[in-house]
């Protein structure tokens, strides 16, 4: 441990100079105890994903409109091509926006990902395939991978309960579909369905109070 010359406190860790008097330090520094260490650095930098990410698109965009006006001029598929840019730079950027909140990032992925499927598919003839099957397939998905996840993790309540429940809520809009003939094929719809009705069963009847009181928490009531 060091110490000052001056005025005799010890000094914990590695220092050039004392903190106290600015006097001279004997002893042997101690790094390990160093009472106010350097934050880890991170290993990756998210304004720089960000910046490669903006860069990629933007090359993408490029490449797109020399092959439209070069080869292909007048073809509809540009258009495609930038609707395919754009859906893949909003996605991704929500991913590195909220990477340190997982459960967040699942919530926002889906519905980024449902309500970008559906404009695809209303812009590319109304087929219903993002109704009938990625609606339903990426809400059920979801709701696993929030089980799944808070186990593994060993999550608290409050860091994924609330994120749930939203999940949950949104997964009932492929019953709502049922009921108004939306959906045209019906197995993948009503099997999320019933998952979101287990799964708001199984919150009133196990989790009762961590359930009210993370809705009265979030809605201020």
């Amino acid at each position: 441990m060091q110490q000052c010359k001056n005025c005799g406190v010890s000094v914990n860790g590695s220092k050039r100079c004392c903190p106290l008097c600015q006097g001279e330090l004997v002893g042997s520094p101690e790094p390990l105890l160093e009472a106010f260490p350097k934050p880890p650095v991170p290993r990756y930098d998210r304004g720089l994903l960000r910046k490669l990410l903006n860069f990629t698109a933007l090359a993408a965009l490029a490449i797109c409109l020399v092959v439209e006006f070069a080869f292909t001029k007048g073809e509809v598929w540009i258009f495609f091509a930038i609707g395919g840019i754009l859906s893949g730079w909003v996605t991704i950027s929500a991913a590195i926006r909220f990477r340190s909140r997982i459960f967040k990032n699942l919530t926002v992925q889906l519905l980024l990902v449902t309500i970008l499927c559906l404009i695809w598919d209303r812009f590319t003839g109304n087929h219903g395939w993002a109704v009938n099957y990625v609606f339903p397939i990426c809400c059920e998905v979801t709701l696993v991978a929030d089980f799944v996840l808070a186990r593994i993790l060993k999550a608290e309540e409050q860091e994924y309960l609330i994120h749930l429940i939203v999940v949950t809520a949104y997964s009932l809009i492929p019953f709502i579909c049922l009921i108004f003939d939306w959906a045209t094929v019906q197995f993948p719809s009503v099997i999320t369905s019933v998952t979101a009705f287990l799964v708001i069963a199984g919150l009133i009847v196990f989790r009762t109070r961590a359930f009210l009181a993370e809705l009265s928490r979030r809605m201020h009531i």
